[in-house]
């Protein structure tokens, strides 16, 4: 049996339960062994730009935010974004918890739900061009806000707020305001696929590419106006239009080539298992020193990037971080009172200097 050494530099997720996974997976074909002493690594699991200096031979990057993958970070990577590379498998966040029978009938039910309110809005972290929307929404008529964003109501249900209870308090309105943090290809959340679920109208703002995923009849795409304000005209028309309303509520939600109706479990296990078995072929010896040496620049910069920024920014090329002059005009003080801040609060970070 083929033997697999492994480490594991996860910084946002759980790696113990990626592992059993792994494991479950490839149980009968290979033998995962955890590194010990000075044997050769021939794979590491990472899950952030600032654990990849520490990653010994041939990397495999998991990420459920948007991370944009670059070649020269990790030789395979499993993402919510979209890419061309074979090396790529592109999943969803409700890949493991996404049952389609269930959702449509659940979806046929909420169909029949009274949508006696207009507008909701659920969110704990405020993002700029989402916020502005929903205000400006606000303008022209009520929009219930009962996450930490721009709550007027005196529910909370922000935080620890279940798929189940959140879908069923969204039934209740005509509408849902679902907009992503970020806008890049085949980057699409468990937000839009919510509001489906909830048979409420998704008012949406994200990946360009949306419509390979889910019906554009179904859905609001914000994107598609030239401005917020001729949107939210359409919309306002929309909500005093029965039968314009009733046919995005009664439109296919996906599209027949959704990721959402043909990503499994079983093809994860499939990319799983073609990586660790082309790895187990190939020779353990560490990557060149040139592809070392720019991993650590890379993580070095991108860890001071965030500091200064706030921003994740997985996977941009480094001369795109390093032209941020903006940033790097302040950037040494605050780097300074950051880690300052850090080191009192005595945080852990996956990154040592």
């Amino acid at each position: 049996m083929k033997k697999i050494i492994y480490e594991i530099f996860f910084f946002h997720m759980p790696a113990d339960s990626f592992i059993n996974m792994i494991s479950e997976v490839m149980a009968g074909k290979v033998q995962l062994q955890a590194k010990q002493g000075k044997e050769p690594v021939h794979i590491s699991f990472v899950d952030s730009t600032y654990s990849i200096h520490r990653a010994h031979g041939r990397v495999l990057f998991i990420n459920g935010e948007c991370a944009v993958r670059n070649p020269q970070l990790m030789d395979y990577s499993i993402l919510l974004t979209r890419s061309s590379s074979p090396r790529h498998y592109r999943t969803g966040l409700s890949v493991f918890a996404f049952d389609q029978d269930r959702f449509m009938a659940e979806r046929e039910k909420y169909k029949q739900t009274a949508k006696t309110k207009f507008c909701s809005f659920i969110s704990s972290h405020p993002v700029p061009h989402r916020n502005r929307f929903v205000s400006q929404l606000m303008a022209r008529k009520r929009v219930d806000c009962v996450g930490y964003c721009l709550n007027n109501t005196e529910q909370n249900l922000g935080a620890g707020l279940g798929a189940t209870e959140k879908i069923e308090f969204m039934s209740r309105y005509k509408f849902n305001v679902c907009f992503e943090h970020t806008s890049y290809p085949g980057y699409i959340t468990e937000k839009i696929c919510n509001a489906l679920h909830a048979a409420t109208v998704p008012i949406y703002f994200g990946a360009a590419d949306i419509a390979a995923d889910i019906n554009p009849s179904a859905f609001i795409d914000v994107s598609s106006f030239p401005s917020n304000q001729a949107a939210i005209d359409y919309i306002i028309e929309l909500d005093q239009n029965p039968k314009l309303y009733e046919s995005y509520l009664h439109a296919d939600p996906f599209t027949p080539d959704s990721l959402f109706l043909h990503d499994s479990v079983t093809n994860i296990e499939k990319f799983y298992t073609s990586v660790i078995e082309e790895v187990a072929d190939l020779s353990p010896t560490a990557p060149p020193f040139g592809t070392r040496l720019y991993r650590h620049c890379y993580a070095l910069i991108s860890f001071l990037h965030l500091l200064v920024t706030h921003h994740h920014v997985d996977g941009l090329p480094l001369h795109q971080l390093l032209l941020d002059w903006r940033s790097w005009l302040r950037a040494p003080l605050t780097v300074v009172e950051k880690l300052w801040h850090l080191r009192n609060r005595k945080k852990h970070y996956a990154m040592k200097f």
